[in-house]
C-alpha cells in the first residue's frame, strides 16, 4: 500500500520534491539587519531625546525651586517687618537716607530719629517697596535672610571712640544736637 503522498503524486495533485526547493534566499537576513539598523537609530535617537528633555526639566525644577525659594525669603522678611516694625502714626520729622542711589524720605517720630542716627534703629525696605523702622536686631535678622531688605543701618559710635575724640576735640564739651535740620 503506497502512502497519500505517493497517491496524491499520481494523480497529478501534488508535484514532487526537488531537494534544495524549499530553502529561503539568504537575502532576507540581510535586509532584516537593515531593520535593526534602523530600529537601533530611532531608539538612540529616542534615548537622546529622552536625555535632552531631562536635562531641560532639571533646569526648570531648579528655577523653580529657586522662585519658590526667594517667595519664602521675601514672605519671612515681610513677617518680620511686619512684626517688628515701629509705629509711625504720631511722626512729624522726616528723615532722609539712599535707597539705590536715590534719596529717599521716610516720616519718623523725634524719637526714631535720634535711634535712627545712633543706630539703635534702622530702615528697611519690603517687596513691596514700603519702607518701615524696626529695631536694630530685627535689621540684624533680615540682613542674615535678605540683605538687600536693610536700607539704611548707622554705625553706632563706641564710648571709647567718644573719649578718645574728646580728649582731642576741643569742642568736646559742647553738644551737638543728632536732629539738628538744615
Amino acid at each position: 500500500m503506497s502512502t497519500l503522498q505517493d497517491q496524491l503524486k499520481q494523480m497529478g495533485l501534488v508535484k514532487p520534491k526537488v531537494k534544495g526547493q524549499n530553502r529561503k534566499p539568504k537575502k532576507q537576513p540581510k535586509a532584516a539587519k537593515k531593520d535593526r539598523v534602523k530600529v537601533s537609530e530611532e531608539t538612540l535617537r529616542a534615548q537622546q531625546a529622552m536625555i535632552k528633555k531631562a536635562k531641560r526639566d532639571r533646569v526648570l525644577n531648579e528655577q523653580r525651586e529657586a522662585e519658590r525659594k526667594q517667595k519664602e525669603i521675601d514672605a519671612q522678611v515681610l513677617q518680620l517687618v511686619n512684626h517688628a516694625k515701629l509705629d509711625r502714626e504720631n511722626a512729624e520729622d522726616s528723615f532722609n537716607f539712599t535707597h539705590k542711589k536715590k534719596v529717599k524720605s521716610i516720616v519718623v517720630t523725634p524719637e526714631q530719629r535720634r535711634g535712627l542716627s545712633k543706630g539703635t534703629l534702622a530702615v528697611v525696605v519690603t517687596a513691596g517697596q514700603r519702607f518701615e523702622v524696626v529695631p536694630k536686631t530685627a535689621a540684624q535678622k533680615l540682613n542674615e535672610r535678605h540683605s538687600a531688605a536693610v536700607v539704611f543701618l548707622s554705625k553706632e559710635t563706641t564710648k571709647e571712640s567718644d573719649k578718645t575724640k574728646g580728649q582731642e576735640d576741643p569742642y568736646a564739651a559742647y553738644e551737638v544736637p543728632d536732629d539738628l535740620v538744615w
